[in-house]
């Protein structure tokens, strides 16, 4: 059973060869320690573990899953972005991947033509 005044942490780290891995723990520098000892993950344990390079912390173990699960669906150049705290950089790639996605759908939403009187 956890208490009430457990951090769950969503982290971004480096391996040794530079690819990403993303993960999430309630003590950071103990999981840390493990992936650099190759202890607890198929990944680190491959490609090993260099450097944390972005963490969050949440309320609740549901909503670091969530994020968790967001950010391994991001693309290199976006987490990237969000490392180097590039807010704005995020924002225009959101905007762009939901105008690629309208582009391939194969129904365009209906717009009013306006008439001026």
């Amino acid at each position: 059973m956890t208490s009430r005044n457990t951090k769950y942490f969503v982290y971004i780290l480096e391996s040794s060869d530079g690819r990403y891995y993303t993960g999430y723990t309630t003590d950071l520098d103990r999981r840390f320690k493990e992936h650099q000892a190759g202890v607890g993950g198929k990944f680190t344990r491959s490609f090993g573990a260099d450097k944390i390079l972005h963490h969050e912390f949440y309320a609740t173990q549901s909503e670091a899953l969530k994020r968790e699960a967001q950010l391994k669906g991001w693309t290199r150049a976006k987490k990237e972005a969000l490392i180097r705290g590039m807010t704005e950089e995020l924002r225009h790639k959101a905007i762009f991947r939901q105008s690629q996605r309208l582009l391939r759908q194969k129904s365009w939403p209906r717009i009013k033509k306006l008439n001026p009187s």
